[in-house]
This record gives structure tokens, C-alpha cells and sequence, in this order.
């Protein structure tokens, strides 16, 4: 079972005079990540906000976090792009940081690949316009560093309401996935057909605020409050199927089919049962999780 756990917890508690600290951030990832791995098939990744990985000064302050949540339990690294954009050889470089500044590889990374096929240039971060849905999850990633690709973010969820467009955050964004299809890994290199090529039908646009209403494109480095890639998918109730029609007869297509987007669940789900046993290994000899319950 992976876990992919609290995201941007570490980015905020290594970042100085955040909230991470005064709010009691490492000592509620020790309690979570000891009670995640009762579950002898746990996998665990915490996750690392990428921007904390982009150079030395800052990779040094994840790696002594990381080192004391991993004498807590079955910690295997930490995830990168989480709900983002970078492209993956960017983020094999940010793990090849965080290795350096660990001074040994034995924990390693999970790539968010869900929109990431085209990278980004800038540090946008709401429903980039020019994105790709990225390779599929996986665990042949062809890079050794790197454990799994996955689909953290599901694609066509929405980042929230952008001066670029958009639905509000958590919901189903269906301009926004068409776009992420379009433009991603299963029409480039999958040979796969875009949606309106593939349907033959022009796809209804879902409601999307004026320009007037945007959100400041601020790095997330920038944010106290971690809003972005933690909001849960919408109850399907509340996703708008794009209404189609059958393209007309004769016009060359061997044959039509419609592709429905959905959004209601990442591709790794989290586990719909208790842990059964206790872990089959202990943390590094020597040294011990060492949890300090604060009052509020």
C-alpha cells in the first residue's frame, strides 16, 4: 500500500518562521507515520514541496525532517510534483538533491506525473493552460532514483477558480481536461486521437469565471496555507458530463466513440481497511521515534 503522506507538510516545517513549527508539524507526521506502518505492506512517502529541492541551501533543511520521521517507520522517501507541473527530468534532478543532501540513497522518490508531460516554465501553478497529462502511474520508471510515477492530482481536476480559467478547486474541470489530453502522453506518444478528433462532436464547455476573477499566481513557496493539490475529488454529483453527438454518416471516420472524463479518484486510492498486523521491520537500529504530544 503506498502513502503519500501530508502534502507540503515538510516544504511548510523547513521553511523558517512558518506555521509548520508553531503549529506542531513534525510531531504529527511522527505520529502519523508510526500509525501508517501497523500496515506490513506500507509504503511510505512524505511529501516534499519541489521548490525545497531546487538547491543545496534548502535541500539541507529537508534532509535532517526526513531523517527523523524515517526513525519513526517505514519512510521509503519522499514525493515531488505533487499537484504541480515540473517535468520529470526536473524532478529526477530535485531527487538527485535530496539523495546528496540525505549523504546516502537508500530513501528514494515518487513523481507526480499527472500533468507534468509538458513541464512548466514559470511557477504557475492554477490550471496551466499549456499542460499535458503525463506518463501513467507506474513502477518501471526507467530512472533508478525514481519508484513510481503516479497520478497524485487526478488530471481534469480543477485547481480553482484562475484568471486563466477555471471551476472551483476539487471540482471537474472539463476545459481544462480536454486540454491536459490534447496536449498530453497518450496523444503524443500514444497515438491516441485528441477528444474532438475522437468524437467527432465540438465538446460544450463547462461555466468558467470572467477574467475579472482570478487568483494571484504566486509560487507555492509563497503559501502559509497549503491549498493546492490537498483538496479531495467532488462526489460525482458534481462533475458535468460534456453533452455529445454523433458525428454524421460519411464523414470518413471508420467509427466514433466518446470519451468521458472523470475525475472522482486518484489512481492510488488509500486503503479501505485498518491495518491488520504490525510492521515487519523496526526502524534503524539505535535510534528511536521520539514523539512529543503538545497541549492546545
Amino acid at each position: 500500500v503506498l502513502y503519500v503522506v501530508e502534502p507540503d507538510a515538510v516544504g511548510l516545517l523547513a521553511k523558517e518562521n512558518s506555521c509548520g513549527s508553531s503549529a506542531g508539524y513534525l510531531e504529527n507526521l511522527k505520529v502519523a507515520v508510526e500509525a501508517l506502518s501497523a500496515n506490513a505492506n506500507a509504503e511510505l512517502y512524505v511529501d516534499v514541496g519541489y521548490w525545497m529541492l531546487a538547491d543545496s541551501t534548502n535541500s539541507a533543511k529537508i534532509a535532517p525532517i526526513m531523517q527523523e520521521l524515517g526513525t519513526c517507520g517505514k519512510v521509503k522517501g519522499v514525493t515531488i510534483n505533487t499537484s504541480n507541473y515540473r517535468s520529470t527530468d526536473e524532478c529526477t534532478t530535485y531527487c538527485t538533491n535530496f539523495q546528496t543532501a540525505m549523504g546516502k540513497s537508500d530513501m528514494s522518490c515518487v513523481v507526480d506525473t499527472s500533468r507534468n508531460y509538458n513541464g512548466s516554465p514559470t511557477s504557475d501553478w492554477c490550471n496551466v493552460q499549456t499542460a499535458g497529462i503525463g506518463k501513467p502511474p507506474t513502477s518501471e520508471t526507467g530512472v533508478s532514483n525514481i519508484d513510481y510515477f503516479m497520478w497524485i492530482k487526478p488530471p481534469g481536476e480543477s485547481d480553482g477558480e484562475c484568471s486563466t480559467g477555471g471551476t472551483s478547486a476539487g471540482s471537474f474541470y472539463a476545459d481544462g481536461f480536454t486540454k491536459l489530453w490534447d496536449q498530453g502522453y497518450f496523444v503524443g506518444e500514444g497515438g491516441l486521437k485528441t477528444i474532438a478528433a475522437g468524437t467527432g462532436v465540438v465538446t460544450q464547455q463547462s461555466n468558467q469565471t470572467s477574467a475579472g476573477s482570478s487568483v494571484d499566481q504566486i509560487s507555492p513557496v509563497d503559501q502559509e496555507v497549503s491549498g493546492v493539490g490537498t483538496v479531495a475529488p467532488q462526489d460525482t454529483d458534481s462533475y458535468q458530463t460534456p453533452t455529445t453527438t454523433t458525428a454524421p454518416a460519411g464523414s470518413g471516420a471508420s467509427q466514433s466513440y466518446t470519451i468521458t472524463p472523470t475525475a472522482t479518484q486518484a489512481p492510488t486510492q488509500q486503503p479501505t481497511q485498518a491495518p491488520t498486523q504490525q510492521p515487519t521491520e523496526s526502524p534503524a537500529e539505535g535510534t528511536k521515534c521520539k514523539v512529543k504530544l503538545r497541549r492546545h
